[in-house]
């Protein structure tokens, strides 16, 4: 460097010219910008408060399901005679459970080669499950078995699709092996 220092070589007039001059922003731009600043941290400030209460109310729900369980545990031990006696009389006889599950059975193979969920089953898959083979003496079997299995597992039994069948089964007549005059659903569950 030249003696004079920096004042010298800010003087040159050799020097490169490639530095920009620094801009002081206004009284108004850096209002604007400190209110934009502010608003940032402002929603920052939201987002971490959301995310601290998202975090407690999962603890407390956790929490709530811990104690409900426990109380259900209690319970449980509690009445459990009286529940099994109860669960008991509610059952069907062991027969016609084995008949209900076999049954079961094969309305989940029906489900399954057709693309459709078993359990809990739309109405409509059980309206076509127990009207499909145009034999209404095993519609109310068939629905019987059915409600049962969704009932044990606690699943939405679709009541107003079963009575649809249940009527569709006392006003068709039943398919005999050579009768193509038959009855048969059609689309407004009519029969014709």
């Amino acid at each position: 460097m030249a003696s004079g220092g920096i004042l010298s070589e800010l003087n040159n007039p050799n020097r490169p010219r490639d530095t920009k001059p620094v801009r002081v922003p206004t009284a108004e731009e850096y209002r604007r910008q400190l209110e934009e600043d502010r608003a940032h941290e402002r929603e920052v400030a939201r987002l971490v408060d959301l995310a601290i209460e998202t975090e407690h109310a999962q603890h407390l729900e956790g929490e709530r399901e811990k104690n409900e369980a426990a109380l259900s545990r209690h319970i449980d031990e509690y009445f459990a005679d009286v529940l099994a006696d109860t669960i008991e009389t509610t059952l069907p006889p062991e027969p016609l459970r084995k008949q209900y599950i076999e049954e079961f059975k094969t309305f989940e193979r029906f489900c399954r080669q057709d693309g459709l969920g078993s359990l809990p089953a739309k109405g409509a898959t059980i309206f076509y499950y127990c009207v499909r083979d145009i034999q209404p003496q095993k519609t109310k079997d068939r629905l019987a078995a059915l409600r049962w299995i969704h009932e044990v597992n606690k699943k939405y039994w679709p009541e107003a699709y079963a009575r649809a069948a249940e009527k569709w089964a006392q006003e068709v007549k039943p398919q005999s092996s050579g009768d193509e005059s038959a009855a048969k659903p059609n689309g407004n569950g009519a029969v014709h």
